[in-house]
């Protein structure tokens, strides 16, 4: 047989054997299916809430990102929120296990593209009319039990055009 044909013939298989590999063995093909991400819920606005009461737009379905509220954790301070994530009754509290995000790529990835949408349009909404935002959030605190003169206190944080991570409205690094 010539040694060309030879080469070619085991080329090809090789990139028949690789191909199917890669698809089998990569992670944005296995777990495809909605996960449901466990959260906390307690009486504060989330995010969601808020881009929803603000624009009557629900980016949790449009992104496809299922949350399944936990209620039976008392309180939701940072320390209770790091222990119901430790003891593993919740899947984010402002951080995840790298062991569930490797499991789930693509329910952490449209988590994070839902959040930072969110954000975003709370932060607009909150340039153009604070006044509207603190309404909302308000609002949300009464239907959820909470307290609503918190909302004299929100600020539009955790995102940014110019620096997209936590930071204040009063950070010198927002115009």
């Amino acid at each position: 047989m010539n040694k060309t044909l030879i080469f070619i013939s085991v080329a090809v298989i090789t990139v028949i054997i690789g191909g199917s590999g890669w698809f089998v063995f990569n992670k944005r093909h296995q777990n495809a299916e909605p996960v449901a991400i466990r959260v906390l819920e307690s009486s504060v606005p989330t995010e969601w809430e808020l881009e929803k009461k603000l624009t009557d737009r629900d980016i949790l379905v449009e992104e496809g990102v299922k949350l399944k509220p936990i209620y039976n954790v008392q309180s939701g301070g940072g320390t209770v929120s790091l222990q119901a994530l430790l003891a593993n009754n919740v899947d984010t509290a402002g951080s995840a296990w790298p062991a569930w995000v490797e499991k789930h790529p693509l329910a952490v990835s449209k988590y994070i593209r839902a959040y930072a949408i969110s954000r975003r349009i709370i932060y607009d909404e909150c340039k153009k009319n604070p006044d509207r935002v603190r309404k909302a959030y308000a609002d949300i605190s009464v239907e959820k039990g909470g307290n609503p003169r918190l909302a004299k206190y929100y600020e539009a944080s955790s995102w940014t055009p110019k620096f997209p991570l936590i930071v204040s409205q009063r950070s010198p690094l927002v115009d």
